[in-house]
């Protein structure tokens, strides 16, 4: 799997990211309901609160925000498209943080441009399918601990009878089947962006997914319509085709891209030229405030540090209330330093982590969000999305959730957690998210071609554009795959994830 380019970041664009870190810590315990209203009174201590709208104000005065700053090299990709493709990316990152009106709104610094436009500030309705303590391996079931073996065994084949996935998936994450008739309970949707954090943190990162497959199988929500053979290539299964879809190819073809997208996120940390978390960048824009000295520098560690000085002046000029606003919370959580301001992102409570969570390190914050895209984008290509096809959830009534669209907030509810723990910047959160997704493409890719007939599906990506895979027999026995998007031929998203410069032959 190739690696993504370096991400490098220009002044604007670093105070832009680090208000928005510092905006999400400050309402970080604000209900999910309250978030939408401008009037909402955020009390930081007994002398300082402000509003949301206040807030918002702060963030808006930023020239990332503003519109494109001349001066800044922004966060660009490998050199040798940066001059160009860089500041369009550039544009691309800062659109997807505005509405349609070019604005920086309450809904789209918790979501995102695609985010706001797909709901509301609301957690996915699947977090209601995703009990915390779940299944053998949760401690839900009263067992000896002699019973529960230290791992669980082998993962099933794709044509290994059901009860073995179950017990598998159970064992594994906790995500368990809940049968129709019977009641599983209701877990409770995160209130706020800390529960939904925390609960991200404390969870194995594929628990929340697995249910809610579990939840469409249990329901009868069929596989995309276009995962059937047509009748008009029946044939080709004499070509060496597998055997139709089934819930047991769907589950294996989950836990195999969950597997590469951790594999995936993994390799990406390993490397040694990646951006400082944003723990140290706000460690480093408290030092520059503090002392500006550029004696004993050499031209990179110069060149460096005029970044964050660039973004330390901008944030100290243009959102200063936001500045004083988070000094004062370190200072309310007892990180006391006298003399200057003190903009440290303010550290995440400890909650015993479940068996299967990873631990809140950074690597495994972005693997959340990775595995989130990728699962995502398979419950919205690989099960019935029509309107025919709506999940009814125990407990509810009316006319059931829109599929897709829950699946699309599960991979914002994973960003969002991303962001509100201060692991990473939105920027890097969105890749991995496009990361996970062209994992699950390339993923579809493969299993279409060894599933061969005349199949196709089609989901919405997470930049809304319409996404479609086919495959048509060529001859016996072999297979091809194509790629559209918005109705057009297009590269595989692997490709453009890792674009550079391309030799053709014509």
């Amino acid at each position: 799997m190739p690696r993504l380019p370096q991400l490098v970041t220009g002044a604007s664009e670093l105070a832009g990211e680090m208000g928005a870190l510092y905006a999400l810590s400050l309402v970080r315990e604000v209900p999910f309901a309250a978030l939408g209203n401008p009037h909402h009174v955020v009390t930081v201590d007994r002398r300082t609160h402000f509003t949301l709208h206040e807030l918002l104000c702060e963030l808006r005065s930023l020239s990332f925000f503003e519109g494109a700053s001349s001066t800044d090299q922004a966060l660009c990709f490998a050199p040798a498209t940066a001059s160009r493709e860089g500041g369009e990316d550039l544009e691309r990152r800062r659109q997807a943080r505005l509405n349609g009106d070019g604005q920086l709104t309450l809904r789209t610094l918790l979501r995102g441009r695609r985010g706001a436009v797909a709901g509301g500030l609301e957690t996915s309705a699947f977090h209601a399918e995703d009990l915390p303590d779940a299944g053998r391996y949760g401690g839900c079931d009263k067992m000896d601990e002699a019973q529960v073996p230290a791992t669980p065994e082998r993962m099933p084949g794709p044509d290994a009878p059901m009860s073995r996935w179950l017990a598998w998936i159970e064992m594994s994450t906790g995500a368990r089947l809940s049968l129709p008739g019977q009641s599983p309970g209701l877990a409770a949707r995160p209130v706020s962006p800390l529960e939904l954090a925390l609960r991200s943190q404390s969870a194995h990162p594929c628990r929340v997914h697995y249910n809610a497959a579990l939840r469409l199988l249990a329901q009868g929500v069929g596989f995309a319509p276009g995962l059937a053979v047509s009748q008009i290539a029946g044939s080709a299964f004499e070509g060496g085709a597998e055997r139709p879809f089934s819930s047991q190819k769907a589950l294996s073809l989950m836990v195999e891209t969950a597997q590469l997208g951790l594999g995936a996120a993994m390799r990406q940390a390993g490397r040694s030229n990646q951006m400082s978390r944003p723990g140290v960048q706000a460690a480093r824009l408290t030092a520059a405030l503090a002392s500006p000295d550029r004696r004993g520098r050499t031209p990179s560690q110069s060149a460096a540090r005029d970044v964050v000085e660039g973004a330390a002046r901008e944030l100290a000029e243009r959102a200063p209330n936001l500045l004083r606003w988070i000094d004062r919370l370190n200072r309310e959580r007892g990180v006391a330093r006298e003399g200057s301001t003190l903009l440290l992102l303010p550290s995440m409570p400890r909650v015993p982590a479940t068996p299967g969570s990873l631990p809140p390190e950074r690597v495994n914050e972005a693997a959340s969000v990775v595995i989130a895209g990728a699962l995502s984008t398979l419950l919205k290509a690989v099960f019935d999305t029509g309107q025919d096809a709506r999940l009814r959830l125990a407990g509810r009534q009316g006319g059931g959730i829109d599929i897709a669209r829950e699946a699309d907030r599960l991979a914002s509810d994973a960003v969002l957690a991303r962001l509100v723990t201060g692991s990473g910047f939105h920027a890097e959160a969105q890749r991995e998210l496009r990361l996970g997704e062209a994992i699950a493409v390339q993923m579809l890719r493969g299993r279409l071609q060894r599933l061969g007939g005349a199949r196709s599906l089609g989901f919405t990506d997470f930049d809304g554009r319409e996404a479609w895979l086919g495959v048509a027999p060529i001859t016996r026995g072999a297979h091809h795959v194509s790629f559209r998007r918005s109705g057009r031929p297009a590269p595989w998203p692997m490709e453009t994830l890792c674009s550079g410069p391309r030799l053709a032959v014509i």
